[in-house]
C-alpha cells in the first residue's frame, strides 16, 4: 500500500507537534524566577574539611494545577487532531477506490 507510509508519517508528525515541548533552558523572554527557584548558596567549604558535601542544586517548582490542566488539554487536543486526520485520509482513500471502481471499463 502506497499510502500507509504517508499515513504513519502524518500521524507521527501530528503527535510530535501536539505534545508539549519541554525546554531545557529558559526562554529569552522569561524572567529568572519564572521556572526555577534558586536558593542563595553559602560560600563552598574548602575541599580539605571532613564531612563537606556538594552544594545543593537549584530547586524546581512543582507543576501547578494550571500547568497540569494546560498540558492535559494540549495532549487531548493533539490526540483528537490526529484521529481526525486519520479519518480524513481514510475517507479519501475509500472515495478514491470507489471512484476507480465506477470508472473501470466493464
Amino acid at each position: 500500500m502506497r499510502s500507509a507510509p504517508r499515513l504513519v508519517i502524518i500521524a507521527l508528525l501530528g503527535l510530535f507537534l501536539a505534545l508539549p515541548v519541554t525546554a531545557t533552558a529558559l526562554p529569552a523572554s522569561a524572567e529568572p524566577g519564572d521556572s526555577l527557584v534558586v536558593q542563595p548558596s553559602s560560600p563552598s567549604p574548602s575541599p580539605s574539611s571532613p564531612g563537606a558535601s556538594a552544594p545543593a542544586g537549584p530547586k524546581l517548582q512543582p507543576d501547578t494545577e494550571a500547568d497540569k490542566a494546560e498540558s492535559k488539554k494540549k495532549l487531548i487536543m493533539g490526540a483528537v487532531s490526529v484521529v481526525l486526520l486519520v479519518v480524513v485520509i481514510w475517507g479519501r482513500s475509500i472515495r478514491r477506490k470507489r471512484r476507480k471502481a465506477t470508472e473501470a471499463p466493464g
